[in-house]
């Protein structure tokens, strides 16, 4: 982790990466334009798997004094699943990544804005995917006040979706599936490239940038996506 500040800044942008070469220029503008704010607490936070955004930085995370700023709505979509074989749920992981909450950080109660970021107290479980075909982990929240108590929420984009597109074919993404033996349930397949596993940043150079924020409790394997 290192911090950034400068005289864009007026708090400053405590980053999860090595460098700041490996952060967007975007991305970048966006988290100074957030250090910014007037109403800022403390600092801005950006997770290693940090990337543009629309307005504010994925991975970006703000703790506020007296101000929401409105985050997209989450959507939850119910599946339903027909089968013969017993499901049975262990232990439930509820974790979600676009959201404002009041909570207190450094002796004050403030609204912590998470975008593309999860919330990662101590002892709390939360799930951090890779990409198709790539792994995901089960992990257990370190509770680093420095970052507001959050961890990344992803390996994070490298390429956006049109830029996904353009640089891998259909036919890549499903011989890579294929070759992993990786099951794909998927409709339309035109637009499978947008979540090639080459479309993410590596989820293992994300994982070892955020060692201070989460504990790893289990390292999973893509068997099978299932994709609208």
């Amino acid at each position: 982790m290192f911090v950034i500040y400068n005289e864009k800044t007026r708090k400053p942008i405590k980053v999860w990466l090595e460098n700041i070469d490996q952060i967007e220029k975007g991305c970048l503008e966006q988290a100074y334009h957030l250090a910014d704010l007037p109403f800022i607490h403390k600092w801005v936070c950006l997770m290693p798997d940090t990337h543009t955004g629309k307005g504010m930085p994925i991975g970006g995370v703000i703790a506020t004094q007296g101000v929401i700023m409105r985050v997209k709505d989450i959507v939850t979509e119910k599946i339903q699943k027909y089968s013969d074989q017993k499901v049975v749920f262990g232990e439930e992981i509820n974790c979600h990544h676009n959201y404002a909450s009041l909570e207190n950080h450094y002796g004050k109660n403030v609204w912590v804005h998470r975008k593309g970021a999860t919330r990662a107290r101590s002892g709390e479980l939360a799930v951090i995917p890779g990409a198709m075909g790539s792994y995901s982990y089960v992990v257990k929240g370190r509770g680093n006040e420095e970052s507001f108590c959050t961890s990344s929420h992803g390996a994070g984009r490298a390429y956006s979706r049109k830029g996904a597109m353009e640089a891998f074919s259909c036919e890549d993404v499903l011989n890579d599936l294929k070759e992993q033996g990786i099951v794909l349930g998927k409709t339309k397949k035109a637009d499978v490239a947008e979540e090639s596993r080459f479309a993410y940043k590596d989820i293992e150079a994300v994982m070892g940038n955020q060692n201070d924020l989460v504990e790893i409790v289990s390292k999973l394997k893509t068997i099978a996506v299932v994709k609208g």
